[in-house]
């Protein structure tokens, strides 16, 4: 469990941490700076095509909100944010059970 600045994607606090051994690649330490950096770049570089378009469209005002509300999913590997006290579980929304959108993927990615 982490707490996490939606706004800057800065970890505030590990609160708690489970099977370590699965930890996201490029990570050696679990500490708040390198989980930070790890959300940072999750998200869409600032210097993405029609930037403002996307984020117009998605109604959000940065890319480090765009990574809350995608729930921090990629489509390169099968970590995620789940919110404290959320319901939702990894089966209904991972990308790789469930259709990602082509027109969506099209507009986010190229």
């Amino acid at each position: 469990t982490i707490d996490i600045d939606e706004h800057t994607l800065y970890v505030k606090n590990i609160i708690e941490t489970h099977n370590l051994q699965y930890k996201p690649f490029g990570i050696k330490e679990i500490d708040k700076r390198s989980i930070s950096d790890w959300l940072l770049a999750r998200k869409i570089p600032a210097s993405r095509d029609n930037l403002e378009d996307i984020l117009e469209t998605l109604n959000l005002s940065s890319t480090n909100s765009l990574v809350f509300k995608a729930f921090g999913l990629s489509l390169s590997d099968q970590y995620w944010l789940k919110p404290e006290g959320s319901k939702i579980k990894w089966k209904d929304i991972n990308f790789f059970d469930n259709d990602f959108s082509d027109d969506i993927g099209k507009f986010l990615f190229e």
